[in-house]
């Protein structure tokens, strides 16, 4: 398991380097951008579009890896003042649910992509096709969905083998023995 559990968190590592790739793509072409205004008066056409889809880029592939390194926000403050036990089937059930909805979002983008290949709609500004966006961020859905999978497995695997822990799943888990 724990061979698993190392290659699916090298995957979101990649997933988060591609993100930083957008990041650093786009810092720079906002930098480019303000000196070409400032020092030539002429900034650089549909920058802004770039921008805002860039910036959905990014965020779309860093989802799974902030999944899985429980970055989102959690429901922290009851899972700490419930039993551990506890804790851990209400983690379980929470992924469950957000399994359950990412599953219909990413299900939704796939078929968006869908429709906008065939309609061959546009970006208002550089024209480009709408469906390379829809795809990228559905394939970050997908892997956020994969992720909750993952951790769904992992943390049901813990309840199994009675390893309480409401820890992520890249996180050691520890047994009640282990606590005392």
């Amino acid at each position: 398991m724990e061979k698993y559990e190392k290659t699916v968190s090298k995957i979101w590592a990649v997933m988060t380097q591609i993100s930083n790739f957008f990041l650093f793509v786009l810092m720079m072409l906002v930098v480019i951008n303000v000196v070409m205004r400032r020092v030539f008066n002429a900034p650089i056409f549909g920058v802004t579009e770039l921008v805002c889809y860039g910036s959905l880029a990014a965020a779309a592939f860093g989802l799974a890896q902030t999944e899985w390194m429980d970055g989102n926000v959690r429901m922290t403050l009851v899972l700490e003042r419930t039993s551990v036990k506890f804790g851990c089937v209400l983690n379980l059930v929470v992924n469950i649910v957000g399994l359950i909805g990412f599953s219909y979002v990413s299900w939704y983008l796939v078929q968006q992509v869908i429709t906008d290949f065939t309609s061959g709609q546009l970006s208002s500004e550089l024209r480009f096709p709408m469906y390379i966006v829809t795809s990228v961020l559905a394939v970050g859905f997908i892997m956020l969905t994969l992720a909750i999978l993952t951790k769904l497995v992992l943390y049901g695997l813990r309840l199994k083998n009675k390893q309480y822990s409401i820890e992520a799943p890249c996180a050691e888990p520890k047994s009640e023995e282990e606590k005392s």
